[in-house]
């Protein structure tokens, strides 16, 4: 179960991807390919002792203090990093430390933001969360995904999980097309035979 990480003293390193999202910035953590474990919220700045050494890397004193000084925001990076609780805002992280790590592959980003999507928009009862389990292969379920609209929260639409087939976007509807061709990716599903049968 993915949960948001309330903001504490921790410098501990852990695994995961820093990744801009939905206008924020954030720490999946993702320990060794594993299902995701939390989500933290940060608050965009690096700490005092990051920056420096990052401007002693870069010999650049004028290197500003933000996550954006080494981490595109269309570029997700993976890696071991830390976090301590901010300063400036006590429910957001700063980034404490990294490993320089490496560029997060396309399934991982749409993993970490899945994982946000479902942070921020809990799975509504009656689906099942995508981080619990997932349909067996070509069945058609219902499925829904955060809304790209502001005045509806989800959408609804029918799918089909196709990891063997489809394994860089497994999820597809009805014409084989992806799901994210139309906008978020999947944060749950149920059983589509109600839906689908004859009425």
């Amino acid at each position: 179960m993915v949960r948001i990480e309330r903001a504490r003293c921790t410098s501990d390193h852990e695994q995961g991807i820093v990744l801009h999202y939905r206008r924020r910035w954030w720490f999946v953590g993702l320990p060794d390919d594993a299902c995701p474990s939390r989500v933290k919220t940060l608050s965009g700045r690096l700490t005092p002792a990051l920056a420096a050494r990052l401007r002693r890397e870069a010999e650049n004193e004028a290197l500003p203090p933000y996550v954006s000084s080494f981490i595109g925001y269309e570029q997700p990076r993976t890696g071991a990093f830390a976090c301590i609780a901010s300063a400036r805002d006590s429910t957001t992280f700063d980034l404490d430390a990294h490993d320089r790590g490496k560029p997060a592959s396309d399934a991982e980003a749409r993993l970490a933001c899945t994982m946000v999507d479902t942070t921020l928009y809990p799975v509504p009862d009656g689906f099942i969360s995508v981080f619990e389990a997932l349909p067996r292969d070509e069945k058609p379920v219902l499925a829904i995904r955060v809304s790209a609209y502001v005045f509806s929260r989800f959408e609804l639409l029918t799918a089909r999980y196709q990891p063997v087939f489809r394994p860089l976007a497994p999820w597809r509807n009805l014409s084989g097309n992806a799901v994210t061709d139309s906008g978020s990716d999947i944060i749950g599903w149920r059983d589509a035979g109600a839906w689908l049968g004859p009425g």
